[in-house]
């Protein structure tokens, strides 16, 4: 037997009419012209077996619009309009700022590796019935005026206050959204502008419009 060559039996299947399938032996010399005519016909037939399509090109507008351009020069327009922006930029306060657990932090994903939420328990803010233990201690530690936490999903945020009267247990206050909403609400620079709450929070801002004639809206929730 000549090493050069490698010798395969194998049944060749040939389709009749009714598409079943007759055996025939054949001797496929791999290298070989045989070999080499062998394939070529087969790939000849499998060709031919192919329903032909005719190829089209067509043009479709997606229309798709740039979002990122348009969320950056919103992002650019928003900024512009704040009123402070000399003042964040040079101001003595020090904040602690925390993400609870939540998406806030571009590391976030990392803490469900673990799943060891045990520091907060509840990331209602709203509420105040907690404040984040590790905020308070770095707080703490770097002689902080406020902590700014957001809750999981980063779209509703609490201020955290040093309590200079000493009632709060744990030395700080949570204020509240409402007590947020009144507190900008009586700042004098809101004018003409519009102010929105929702219906399940207090009606205060309401009875500072009546007084200092600005505009408000109630709305359901999650409508703002």
């Amino acid at each position: 037997m000549n090493h050069n060559y490698l010798e395969l039996e194998k049944d060749r299947n040939e389709i009749n009419e009714e598409n079943t399938c007759k055996s025939e032996c054949c001797n496929l010399i791999i290298g070989s012209e045989r070999a080499s005519r062998m394939v070529q016909m087969l790939t000849k037939e499998q060709l031919d077996s192919l329903e032909q399509y005719e190829m089209k090109s067509i043009a479709i507008d997606l229309n798709v619009p740039n979002y990122y351009a348009q969320i950056r020069d919103l992002y650019i327009h928003i900024s512009n309009l704040c009123y402070f922006s000399e003042f964040n930029a040079s101001t003595p306060l020090k904040l602690v700022y925390t993400s609870v657990h939540g998406i806030g932090q571009s590391y976030a994903e990392q803490a469900f590796v673990a799943f060891t939420f045990q520091l907060f328990i509840s990331s209602n803010l709203e509420e105040g019935n907690e404040t984040p233990e590790c905020a308070i201690a770095i707080a703490n530690k770097n002689n902080a005026d406020f902590i700014i936490p957001t809750d999981s999903d980063a779209d509703r945020f609490a201020l955290i206050e040093r309590d200079i009267t000493g009632s709060a247990q744990t030395g700080w206050r949570i204020l509240t959204g409402n007590l947020l909403g009144a507190l900008l609400g009586n700042l004098p620079f809101y004018l003409n502008v519009y102010m929105i709450y929702s219906t399940v929070s207090s009606h205060i801002l309401k009875s500072i419009d009546e007084v200092k004639d600005f505009n408000t809206i109630d709305t359901l929730t999650d409508f703002k």
